[in-house]
C-alpha cells in the first residue's frame, strides 16, 4: 500500500543500501537525511508498505527541474517530477517497483496531477523497462547532476479505463507476450475459448 510518509518513516537505510549497486548513480552524499527531512516537511515523501514494513519509497520534487527541458511538455502547472524511487534491496526482483509505482500513479490521478515526469539513469535498463511497462514515454536524453539520464513522462489526463472485451484479446496477448519476450501465438483459437470461459 502506498501512503504519505510520516515522521516515524524517516529512514535512510533504503537509500544507503542502493549505493554501489549495479545501475545506481547514488552516492554516499546523495540521497541523504536532509532530503528525507525536507520531503517530510513538504508532504512530498511516499512510502510503500508490505506486510506492515516499508518496502520502498518515492519522492515528489518540490521544484520541477524538468519543466525547463525542451522535450518535456508543460501542461497546466499540475505536472510533478518524481525522484528517489527505491525498493529495499532484499525485496528487489519481485516486481514491487512496478506495483508501488502503479499505486502511486492511481493516487496522483486522484490528486488531479496531469503528468508525472522523471529522470532515469541512461545505464539502468531495468528501471527503464519498468517505467516503459507503466506507459511512460521516453522523451530525450540529458546530462544533469553529473550523470547521463533519459527524460520520461506519463501523461495522466489522456488515460481512460474500461472493461476489456473480446476485441482486446489480441492486443492484450501482445502486451503480455512482450513482458516475457515471447512471440504472439499464430492460432488464437484456444485463447479465445479460454476468454469465453472466463
Amino acid at each position: 500500500m502506498i501512503r504519505l510518509a510520516e515522521e516515524k518513516d524517516a529512514q535512510i537505510n533504503i537509500y544507503k543500501s542502493m549505493v554501489g549497486r549495479p545501475y545506481c548513480v547514488w552516492t554516499n552524499e546523495y540521497p541523504c537525511l536532509d532530503n528525507i527531512t525536507f520531503d517530510l516537511e513538504h508532504n512530498n515523501l511516499f512510502v510503500y508498505e508490505l506486510e506492515g514494513e516499508i518496502a520502498g519509497c518515492i519522492s515528489i520534487e518540490a521544484d520541477n527541474d524538468l519543466a525547463n527541458l525542451e522535450e518535456i511538455s508543460v501542461h497546466d502547472g499540475n505536472e510533478i517530477e518524481i525522484s528517489r524511487v527505491a525498493i529495499r534491496v532484499d525485496l528487489q526482483g519481485q516486481g514491487l517497483a512496478r506495483k508501488m509505482l502503479s499505486e502511486f500513479i492511481v493516487l496522483m490521478r486522484k490528486r488531479r496531477v496531469s503528468a508525472i515526469q522523471l529522470l532515469v539513469a541512461k545505464n539502468n535498463p531495468i528501471a527503464q523497462k519498468t517505467y516503459a511497462s507503466l506507459g511512460f514515454i521516453f522523451k530525450g536524453e540529458t546530462f544533469m547532476y553529473d550523470n547521463d539520464y533519459i527524460t520520461a513522462e506519463l501523461i495522466l489526463d489522456d488515460i481512460s479505463y474500461r472493461e476489456a472485451d473480446i476485441n482486446d484479446l489480441t492486443n492484450l496477448l501482445k502486451l503480455y507476450m512482450e513482458l516475457h519476450d515471447n512471440p504472439l501465438p499464430e492460432d488464437l483459437t484456444e485463447s479465445k475459448r479460454i476468454w469465453e470461459q472466463m
